[in-house]
């Protein structure tokens, strides 16, 4: 079987259907925004081949929210060869990729105008270097720079109140708020900051405010951009995907109808012959035969921007108008931390975890089986782009009865991922990954988003043949464990920034007893923290995964430093399996449970 990139897109690629328009609150109308890229597109069809596509959703969910993609007709805006070695080779993709990637020249771009979600935890929208042919093809999978998300993305809430964010309409807004949520913005991906301008000069023409412009910068010194001049079989230039993030909604129901919208996306394909300097090419645009990405000089800083805020910054002023190519390079990357660790939570975490062993043995006569403490992965962007056999974090595990395969996996430096550590570490026993009928699972950890450490985070325990797949993964928030720790340690007051909560094969209103040693018949408040998992979820013999993810520290707009927050630990107890004795009656088995 095989891991579909740890669960992050690659199941999305390979079913997409479109859904019916849906009402969904903005604060524009579809007829606006379609009269700003009207007149925006227009104005650029000179020097631009204009192609259309769409930002949607596909059928495919995470844990705690979903995955939105950038499709368009692979037919047309990919060359013939790259389809045919994505139809066979053997990828997490298959087929699909053709229409949820796309090849990019040097001045090539992605533009479109859509409306943020209803207020979520996280939102994000970003490119990644899907796809890589050189030296072999292989699936990167990897992040170019930091993405735009909640905490830095410019939205019509950042329009000064007095500054019409779009011609012709009311000056400022109803709601008083900045937040980002069911507000317009203009998204911009491109590689070359002359082609930025002229989206940007195109935008400012049709009445839209520069300050909910966001770019998207595909970086000049990591991709391989298209040499239309070369036969692509030749060329092998990089399949680009882009990957919109929205999890944890606050309102599920007014979420809803945001996921079964689209919004129009554009590929504007730049014009060679619309550009009469071709000979300041760079050597990757001329296709240098080493293959290698073109090393880019870094623009200047100049005044003229798009917005400040997000990954942008200013764009730069260019000293010659007539210079063919202005190649962006990565941004500054927004450095982790804040120099505030959690190291002074241990001792407390070391009581929760007694205090939870002493639990299930009085409670179930469970005996602590394994231990593992999770570990974070960051993975190495620069060898997620340069080393087809770099495999951070879904190598093969024989024992796990999974065959991985190199990636990094749609990984976004907004989140710090944590996972059961590697095989080469020892440190997991693989065969131990299974749920059988006496079996339990406890996840203890701290609350991030109570220490103010992540925006959100979420921790699941998934089927490795179908990960993530609906009804056979069972998720937590941060929100929903809050004060789980709180029964084991009542006098405590650290036990509150902790939590620990149950996966059980048993009923956790008849397997688990009160302080008091007798049973409670109601659900209790521990017994809300204990979840049973039916062989319908994850059955008996498969193999389980876990996976913690932390979105945002609020402090640092990016993700948290693996070195400044816990990993949570995994304890398992296994208890006599009872519901294999053949107790005629529930109060017998009931008794016989008392007794162990």
């Amino acid at each position: 079987m095989r891991l579909h990139t740890c669960f992050f897109l690659l199941n999305a690629i390979s079913g997409f259907q479109a859904y019916a328009r849906q009402t969904t609150k903005c604060d524009t109308t579809e007829a606006e925004r379609a009269e700003v890229m009207r007149r925006t597109l227009e104005s650029l069809e000179n020097e631009y081949e204009i192609l259309p596509g769409s930002l949607s959703f596909p059928p495919f969910a995470q844990p705690a929210g979903r995955y939105g993609l950038v499709a368009f007709d692979g037919k047309v805006v990919n060359p013939p060869a790259l389809c045919e070695i994505t139809s066979r080779v053997d990828t997490p993709y298959g087929p699909g990729l053709c229409n949820y990637s796309f090849v990019l020249g040097p001045r090539d771009a992605v533009v479109g105008l859509f409306c943020t979600p209803p207020p979520v935890k996280y939102f994000s929208l970003r490119s990644y270097t899907g796809f890589r042919f050189l030296p072999q093809a292989w699936l990167p999978a990897a992040e170019l720079a930091d993405p735009d998300n909640n905490l830095t993305f410019n939205t019509t809430a950042k329009v000064p109140r007095r500054s019409p964010y779009l011609q012709g309409k009311r000056e400022g807004s109803s709601e008083s708020d900045a937040a980002p949520f069911c507000r317009t913005a203009a998204f911009v991906s491109t590689g070359d900051g002359v082609t930025a301008r002229d989206v940007r000069r195109a935008l400012a023409g049709a009445g839209w405010a520069a300050t909910a412009t966001n770019l998207d910068v595909v970086s000049a010194e990591k991709a391989y951009f298209r040499d239309v001049r070369r036969p692509w079989a030749i060329d092998r230039s990089d399949a680009f995907v882009i990957n919109y993030r929205v999890s944890q909604p606050i309102d599920s129901a007014a979420v809803a109808p945001y996921f079964a919208s689209s919004y129009p996306f554009y590929m504007l394909r730049h014009r060679p012959e619309a550009s009469s300097a071709t000979s300041a090419t760079s050597n990757r645009e001329l296709g240098n035969a080493s293959g290698a990405p073109a090393q880019a000089t870094r623009p200047t800083s100049g005044s003229e921007n798009m917005a400040p805020g997000g990954n942008l910054g200013p764009l730069p002023d260019i000293e010659d108008e007539n210079a063919p190519r202005e190649p962006l390079t990565t941004p500054p990357l927004r450095p982790r931390g804040t120099g505030q660790d959690e190291a002074y939570l241990l001792p407390t975490l070391a009581r929760l975890e007694e205090a939870v062993t002493a639990y299930m043995g009085r409670s179930r006569g469970a005996v602590l089986h394994a231990r593992w403490e999770m570990e974070h992965i960051l993975p190495d962007t620069q060898r997620c782009l340069t080393e087809p056999d770099y495999f951070p974090i879904a190598a093969s595990v024989p024992e796990w009865n999974l065959t991985g395969f190199a990636t990094c996996g749609f990984f976004s430096r907004d989140c710090l991922y944590t996972f059961l550590s590697l095989p080469t570490t020892g440190k997991v026993d693989y065969g131990d990954l299974t749920f059988p009928r006496n079996r339990s699972f406890v996840f203890l950890g701290a609350n991030q988003v109570g220490l103010e450490k992540v925006t959100y985070s979420n921790i699941f325990m998934t089927a490795t043949a179908e990960p993530q797949k609906q009804g056979r993964t069972v998720n937590f928030s941060a929100q929903a464990l809050e004060g789980s720790a709180n029964w084991f340690l009542p006098e405590d007051p650290a036990a509150k920034d902790l939590f620990a909560v149950t996966l059980t094969r048993d009923d956790c209103r008849q397997g688990v007893l009160g302080r008091d040693g007798r049973r409670g018949g109601a659900l209790s408040t521990d017994e809300a923290f204990c979840t049973t998992v039916s062989e319908g979820v994850l059955s008996y013999e498969e193999f389980v995964y876990i996976v913690e993810r932390k979105y945002l520290e609020p402090a640092t707009q990016i993700g948290p430093d693996p070195d400044e927050v816990l990993p949570p630990v995994v304890l398992v107890f296994e208890s006599p399996d009872i519901t294999s004795l053949g107790f005629e009656k529930e109060t017998e088995r009931m008794e016989a449970m008392a007794r162990f």
